[in-house]
């Protein structure tokens, strides 16, 4: 089975009216049918609660909803561990970006298995990791 690493940028598009979100369901579809298996730090958890949390269109019981489901869906969640974090911090000194980001790419990097992030500037800054990609890659068609 295949394996990606999935950031708050993709799932929080599960429970919103964003761009890209049929991109999104795609892989949510995939992964709930035993396709692929998602995997993300435990951060993602608290990303898209907070995200959801500054949606002016989502009412408290949208977002507890929200917060549940996501436990629901089976996502492999993975806490962080020494080596992940030295890498993390490599990472974001390497392509200036926060360790948030960076800790998603260095479980995709550890792992060697492929981020999917709808941040199109951190999809560019660490193309050559080889280990990251769009979300627009995911588009039916």
């Amino acid at each position: 089975m295949s394996r990606l690493v999935v950031d708050a940028s993709v799932v929080v598009k599960w429970f919103t009216q964003e761009d890209q979100r049929g991109e999104a369901l795609i892989l949510r579809r995939s992964h709930m049918d035993g396709g692929l298996t998602l995997t993300a730090p435990t951060l993602l958890a608290y990303e898209v609660a907070n995200a959801l949390r500054c949606n002016p269109s989502l009412t408290v019981e949208d977002q507890e909803r929200a917060a549940a489901a996501l436990f629901l869906m089976g996502i492999v969640l993975e806490p962080p561990t020494q080596g992940g974090m030295v890498k993390a911090v490599e990472l974001a000194d390497r392509y200036d970006t926060t360790m948030y980001d960076a800790a998603y790419l260095s479980l995709a990097v550890q792992r060697d298995i492929t981020l999917v992030t709808a941040d199109v500037r951190l999809a560019e800054k660490a193309a050559e990791t080889g280990r990251i990609t769009g979300l627009a890659s995911f588009a039916d068609g």
